[in-house]
């Protein structure tokens, strides 16, 4: 065996697999933490409208400060329990998307 044939066949094919080997894996976790979270965002983008929905309808007499708290409360249970984080800056956002949603909705009927 020629030097030309052993560096292919011992050195550089081996380093190519290995190198295709570690991108592939790369690429399959970096497409599983995008999938994951592009659930966890359309998870929250439910639950925070169902919550204000439910919160509308279970608490409609009471004051708006009493239902974005009761909202809120469902709100961080839920997602808690399928384990999916939430900053009290995002929570506030979403909700108040979520009721201007709602209201737009509400008006347009």
């Amino acid at each position: 065996m020629n030097f030309g044939e052993y560096f292919w066949h011992e050195i550089a094919f081996p380093l190519l697999y290995m190198l295709l080997t570690v991108l592939a894996g790369t690429a399959a976790a970096q497409l599983r933490r995008m999938l994951t979270r592009s659930t966890q965002e359309e998870t929250k983008h439910t639950v925070v409208s169902d919550s204000v929905r439910a919160a509308q309808q279970l608490y409609g007499d009471e004051d708006g400060s009493v239902r974005k708290a009761k909202a809120a409360e469902t709100i961080l249970r839920l997602l808690t329990e399928k384990k999916i984080p939430i900053t009290a800056q995002e929570l506030d956002t979403l909700i108040e998307a979520a009721v201007a949603e709602f209201k737009r909705q509400v008006g347009d009927k």
